[in-house]
């Protein structure tokens, strides 16, 4: 799981804009920890969701860092581990 620190400052959990990363997921069971999914399986699907956003956004002339959508690629990742907590301050 990240520190809340790390999901402040680098993942930009509570940013509303474009530069709150991708990655970051809410664990399934307890929903007040979250994940780093970049260096997981779901990262290719997540990529790819993001490229077809942005043709997407490219065929509606749209700028796609306006749609408040999450398109950062803030950290190296980290592994999911439930109970372990991960990030720059640990």
């Amino acid at each position: 799981m990240l520190s809340k620190k790390h999901l402040k400052d680098v993942c930009l959990l509570y940013d509303q804009t474009h530069r709150k990363c991708r990655y970051v997921s809410q664990d399934e069971i307890d929903y007040s920890k979250f994940h780093c999914l970049k260096l997981s399986s779901e990262a290719a699907e997540i990529d790819q969701e993001i490229d077809e956003f942005f043709k997407e956004c490219r065929t509606k002339h749209k700028d796609p860092y306006k749609e408040d959508v999450p398109l950062g690629d803030n950290c190296l990742g980290y592994l999911i581990l439930r109970n372990i907590e991960q990030g720059y301050d640990k």
